[in-house]
């Protein structure tokens, strides 16, 4: 992830191949699944990135269920799915609510992440740029880490320039 955040495609690639095959069996297919949908996204290739994240069954790991729908709503977005984005956005929500496995804190930094993003798409429906710039004053004096905070502030300038 941290590659393609940096813009890294390639070496991002590489790193799945040459890592992929060192994985237990039982974490080799959504580690795949995952880390291919995370090179579609970031190579912009969004319906591309959705369809690997459906190919992902039975989380072997609570991280992947998190990381994946981040991914996901994400995606949703890119493509201009909002209403998708949304229903994604509460399924996500509510799995939260009831999960047991997630510490308290991990779930309130993805809880929080999902406010902003259903924010967004407040905004982005409304069109009122009134609403951009009390949006990012909020994302920005949130002092508790949020999950994909500068994707979440990037979308928001975007929306300024539009």
């Amino acid at each position: 992830m941290l590659l393609i955040a940096l813009d890294e495609i390639d070496n991002a690639k590489k790193f799945l191949e040459k890592y992929l095959k060192r994985l237990e069996g039982k974490f080799k297919s959504n580690a795949a699944a995952f880390g291919k949908a995370s090179i579609y996204y970031g190579e912009k290739k969004y319906v591309a990135a959705l369809k690997e994240i459906i190919t992902i069954k039975n989380f072997t790991h609570i991280f992947y269920k998190h990381a994946v729908k981040v991914l996901q709503l994400k995606s949703f977005y890119e493509l201009g799915l909002f209403s998708e984005g949304e229903d994604a956005a509460n399924a996500f929500m509510n799995f939260l609510r009831y999960d047991k496995l997630t510490t308290t804190n991990v779930k309130n930094n993805y809880l929080e992440f999902i406010k902003f993003y259903k924010r967004l798409l407040t905004i982005q429906f409304s069109g009122n740029k009134n609403m951009i710039s009390i949006y990012k004053f909020d994302l920005e004096k949130n002092k508790s880490y949020t999950t994909a905070k500068i994707w979440l502030i990037g979308k928001a300038n975007g929306l300024e320039l539009k």
